[in-house]
């Protein structure tokens, strides 16, 4: 047999193979692309976020609203470049918890003094 129709004939099974594969692939259920994209958007967004001091204390990457992943930072004195770039900020007025758009993320953190205060109203 010639290397022309060798090299013909590995093609062929190749091709028979990939559409195999392709009609008997079965579409992602936990990672789905959604799914991976907010992975990203939150990894990248705790990346940027420790790489400017803060300490990300906690990740919703999937939260139950379906909305973006929220990111819990701890108290900082640089919370405030944050609240400066973000065109969102919200205050809760009961907890003291703070929440900004950062990157696509929901970033949320309690000022230090909100904490305390929280602290001696409940002992």
């Amino acid at each position: 047999m010639s290397k022309a129709k060798v090299i013909s004939l590995f093609n062929s099974i190749m091709d028979d193979i990939e559409s195999e594969v392709v009609i008997n692939s079965i579409e992602p259920i936990v990672f789905t692309p959604q799914r991976m994209g907010a992975l990203k958007l939150a990894n990248d967004s705790a990346r940027v976020l420790r790489s400017l001091g803060f300490s990300v204390l906690d990740e919703d990457i999937f939260p139950d609203d379906n909305g973006t992943p929220i990111l819990l930072i701890g108290p900082s004195q640089h919370t405030g470049l944050l609240v400066r770039a973000s065109p969102v900020h919200m205050v809760n007025k009961t907890t003291g918890a703070q929440h900004v758009r950062f990157l696509g993320c929901r970033v949320v953190w309690i000022e230090a003094d909100a904490e305390a205060e929280k602290a001696r109203v409940a002992a």
